[in-house]
């Protein structure tokens, strides 16, 4: 199965599970927007267990992924809470700093050339 992100994410995770309780490899690999590989993560389940494995992979720039399974047996695998996290894009606070002590100081020599002229 493949998942398309609508701009670029930093996290991605996948619950992903058996109901026929066989033994099974799933697995999630993410991909740039250039179809290069980021991460990959994958696990064997034991045959015995009906329960949901989550597998997650955290690395910016993140276009899409891929989950599912690499057993010969695909019927039973289910996938549940595909969850995502978007890349934000923040000033760091000491460089909003120097920002807005430039803007102040522009602000400034813009009034002293006022009064200069007045």
């Amino acid at each position: 199965m493949r998942a398309d992100f609508g701009g670029t994410v930093s996290f991605v995770s996948i619950d992903m599970g058996d109901y026929n309780a066989d033994v099974d490899n799933i697995f999630l690999e993410v991909f740039s927007a250039a179809n290069i590989s980021l991460g990959y993560v994958d696990l064997l389940r034991a045959g015995s267990s009906f329960a949901m494995d989550t597998l997650s992979i955290a690395v910016g720039g993140i276009s899409y992924a891929i989950f599912g399974t690499n057993s010969s047996d695909l019927g039973y695998i289910a996938a549940d809470n595909l969850t995502w996290r978007t890349d934000g894009t923040v000033v760091p606070v000491p460089a909003a700093g120097v920002l807005l002590l430039t803007g102040l100081g522009a602000l400034g020599g813009l009034a002293a050339r006022r009064r200069k002229a007045a």
